[in-house]
């Protein structure tokens, strides 16, 4: 029998929006910034991803979101070591709760909650939770072990943190923390 070596695939996701309401995987054989900028060539809006430095030739068109699923992975991995991240946790459950409650309100038959409506929400009610994240993240941030996990957890989002509040500002983006 004659095997073959493997080849390793990458699946670009792409989500669409209301006008254009679509999931596509786009599978390359490899992860260089080539692959997203070709498809997204003369795309103008916005890219939800993570800090992956393949997707920097993107951004020059687009305004990027950040992934907070991502930072708040880093926090779930420190928590067994390092029980500060159980804070941190605590304030992705209350921006949860309020993106539940946009939902709720988008959700209910007949509604009118407008793309204006969660700009203004997130802005009056996640606002002030994110302010209270990033100065607790300054303050963890002098006595956190770089290279711990916690230490990591804590770097990733204050590196990331202008991508990860710019949902505030856009009433179409999900909250991925």
């Amino acid at each position: 029998v004659l095997l073959r070596p493997l080849r390793t695939a990458y699946a670009w996701v792409y989500l669409g929006d209301a006008a254009n309401p679509y999931t596509l995987f786009d599978l390359t054989a490899g992860r260089r910034q080539g692959f997203p900028q070709a498809f997204l060539t003369g795309y103008r809006g916005f890219i939800h991803a993570d800090a992956y430095d393949g997707y920097n030739g993107v951004h020059g068109n687009v305004r990027h979101l950040g992934c907070g699923m991502h930072a708040r992975r880093y926090f779930v991995e420190a928590e067994p070591s390092d029980p500060r991240a159980v804070e941190a946790l605590a304030f992705v459950r209350t921006l949860y709760a309020v993106e539940r409650e946009i939902r709720d309100e988008r959700d209910k038959p007949g509604g009118s909650f407008t793309d204006a409506d969660v700009v203004r929400v997130r802005r009056t009610r996640a606002g002030p939770i994110l302010a209270a994240f990033a100065d607790w993240l300054e303050v963890q941030n002098r006595t956190a072990t770089p290279k711990s996990l916690f230490g990591q957890a804590v770097g990733y989002a204050r590196n990331q943190w202008a991508t990860l509040v710019r949902y505030l500002d856009d009433g179409l983006s999900l909250i991925h923390i």
